[in-house]
């Protein structure tokens, strides 16, 4: 919207509002709960704009109708990472993270407030046992920096070639024909590895194909003692996962820059002080591996799969509580400062 059309909708306001801050003696709970005069709201503006226009330009309410264009404040939407906090005196304290688009901090607050979304829809990490009246509150709020193809997706300025080469998913299972392939394995005897994908939902039968897709015996003696627990994926606390040997041995195999904005995120700085980078260990010596220098193939994915929507990702797998599969998920997870991934909880009851 251009700053002049912004001034005139402020003025028009302000004129039905008879020249009468709203936000005066302010004593309601969030400064976006007024309400816009019916002739104002009828515009053909999207609401949620409307609204944020006139609240981030509430400061210099007395001068609408007379304010320079250069001093009106356009909204725009950003995405921030919170956590809300539920105490209850029965039971407990209970946090969830969330994901939120909003105008400002307050729009975020008032969105809850109003339940769109509700407080404890957001993902559970963490939950303590107390002994308090309930209530809830946000606890974190951090805005999030956007990557530019959502951007652009958002202001409809996105290729459709931008569009479709941002839709790939990381993986290749959602192409994968799981009876095409267990009926070839079948036609090469190989019965024994198709009864154990048989015992695995379909998702995770895809993500065994895709990380063994020979099915050889070494593949059917190290997955036929697995067993899913729970059956279906589970949301994970990246802060206890943090504390894993395989992940922190994970984040040390990565370029450094790529460890190092991990290591620096305020979230993860004190699960992640003692993570070495991979040439600076003895095994990294051994194989005489450069100062900086990794073994992967494909440095640059990481940052790739950080433009992912964390909605859209695969779950990892984690196998007797270490994670086996998807470390790349998992890295572009931390780098978008995400708050919990999804995994498959596989037991493997040959080491137990």
């Amino acid at each position: 919207m251009e700053k002049s059309l912004a001034n005139k909708i402020l003025t028009l306001t302000k004129g039905q509002w008879s020249n009468e801050s709203p936000w005066k003696g302010w004593m309601v709970s969030s400064p976006y709960e007024i309400s816009i005069p019916k002739s104002i709201e009828s515009l053909p503006i999207n609401t949620d704009f409307l609204r944020a226009l006139l609240v981030q330009n509430r400061n210099s309410f007395e001068e609408w109708g007379k304010m320079d264009d250069s001093k009106i404040i356009i909204p725009t939407i950003k995405t921030y990472d919170i956590v809300t906090t539920f105490t209850g005196s029965e039971i407990v304290k209970r946090d969830y993270g969330h994901r939120l688009t909003g105008y400002d901090e307050y729009d975020i607050e008032s969105r809850l407030n109003n339940c769109d979304p509700c407080w404890d829809e957001g993902d559970e990490i963490d939950a303590e046992w107390m002994d308090r009246e309930g209530d809830w509150e946000i606890t974190d709020v951090e805005q999030v920096t956007e990557d530019i193809n959502r951007i652009k997706e958002m202001m409809g300025l996105i290729t459709e070639q931008d569009y479709c080469k941002n839709q790939l998913n990381e993986s290749k299972m959602s192409e994968i024909n799981i009876e095409d392939y267990k009926k070839k394995s079948i036609e090469e005897g190989n019965n024994e590895w198709v009864e154990i994908l048989d015992r695995f939902p379909d998702e995770f039968q895809r993500e065994i194909i895709d990380e063994r897709p020979e099915g050889s015996k070494s593949d059917i003696n190290l997955i036929k003692n697995w067993k899913l627990d729970p059956n279906y994926p589970i949301t994970m606390n990246l802060l206890n996962l943090l504390q894993t040997k395989s992940v922190k041995e994970a984040i040390g195999r990565t370029p450094r820059h790529v460890m190092e904005m991990i290591k620096t995120n305020p979230r993860y700085r004190l699960e992640l002080e003692d993570v070495e980078h991979v040439s600076d260990t003895e095994i990294g010596r051994k194989f005489g591996l450069k100062s900086g220098e990794i073994f992967d193939q494909n440095p640059k994915r990481y940052e790739e799969y950080a433009n992912y929507d964390p909605e859209t990702a695969e779950p990892s797998t984690m196998v007797n509580g270490e994670l086996y599969w998807g470390m790349g998920r998992l890295i572009a997870a931390l780098l978008r400062g995400d708050l919990t991934i999804k995994v498959w909880s596989v037991v493997d009851e040959t080491v137990i």
